[in-house]
């Protein structure tokens, strides 16, 4: 998974737990009660002895669904950016004490159970993946998770709702560039700069990021004990291109954005180093999974709404 979720462990609340019988839960107990009528109406010590017995299957199958769902915590979660209109998998890591858990159904509490349920193992790190999804790029929150189970007969549905601030990155949905990549806007101007080649100014040293070029490290600095920074430059060198959003003055915001996300995409995968540059929002030419990760990201959140 590419980020965790920084989530509090959660364990379900007794008190907020709540049971009801199930539809075939309500037929069976309607046909109890027609038992125990025709037992008392014919004097059927036989019809009594069946129904005392199925009512006590009934009483245990509710103090058993009750005790299926306690004790369930919630100890992590995980999820990867997805682009949009695709489902977002969200991967939980469950834990329960004592025994075994056995058809436990996680689902997002807008959606029907999941008919495939999980059997969580105690003393284990269980692995739940749920999914949902996805609309417009963004910050994506599915909402709450609704823990039920059924276990053992069916007569009864016992349930839970958990509030977790769940969420990943939606990116733009990519329009794949099918041209080559040989110049961009370098100013707001209009003016162009070429993205192969050309001379550079030395603008300074900035803090070392993670996924930063090496290319640009300044060893001088490290070999002398002063820490990672990186050569800011005043230009583009070698195979380094900026992906430019006023390059694409002449189309919508989200086709741009999406345009944009297939440059980046594309670069990634031609070993690249590539800037991003956005209202207000300067990435200086890097590679690796880290900036690609880092570019979607403000393509996700943009708004031309922002100072």
């Amino acid at each position: 998974m590419e980020s965790d979720i920084h989530i509090p462990p959660v364990t379900l609340n007794p008190r907020k737990t709540y049971i009801l019988p199930t539809r075939y839960g309500y037929l069976f107990i309607i046909l109890l009660l027609i038992m125990l009528i025709g037992s008392v109406n014919y004097n059927n010590n036989l019809g009594f002895l069946l129904t005392f017995l199925l009512s006590s299957m009934c009483v245990i199958s509710l103090y058993y669904t009750n005790s299926n769902i306690k004790g369930i915590r919630i100890v992590s979660a995980q999820a990867e950016p997805v682009f949009s209109g695709d489902p977002a998998l969200f991967e939980l890591m469950v834990q329960v004490a004592g025994s075994d858990r056995f058809s436990i159904c996680f689902h997002f509490s807008d959606q029907p159970p999941d008919p495939a349920p999980e059997t969580l193992i105690a003393g284990e790190n269980n692995r739940i993946r749920i999914s949902k999804n996805t609309g417009r790029r963004g910050i994506f929150k599915p909402g709450d998770i609704t823990i039920s189970t059924g276990y053992p007969l069916g007569i009864f549905r016992a349930w839970s709702i958990v509030s977790m601030n769940l969420q990943c990155h939606v990116y733009p949905r990519p329009i794949l560039h099918s041209g080559e990549f040989q110049t961009a806007p370098s100013r707001h101007d209009g003016s162009t700069a070429p993205f192969t080649s050309g001379a550079e100014d030395f603008q300074g040293l900035t803090e070392y990021q993670p996924g930063d070029s090496l290319k640009r490290v300044s060893w001088k600095k490290v070999s002398a004990g002063q820490g990672l920074f990186t050569k800011k430059f005043d230009g583009l060198t070698g195979n380094s291109i900026v992906i430019d959003w006023y390059a694409l003055a002449a189309q919508g915001t989200e086709t741009r954005l999406s345009i944009m996300c297939g440059m980046i995409l594309k670069a990634h995968r031609m070993n690249l180093e590539y800037g991003l540059r956005l209202p207000g929002i300067t990435m200086e030419p890097a590679s690796g999974n880290q900036h690609r990760h880092r570019c979607l990201q403000h393509l996700a959140v943009f708004s031309e709404n922002l100072p």
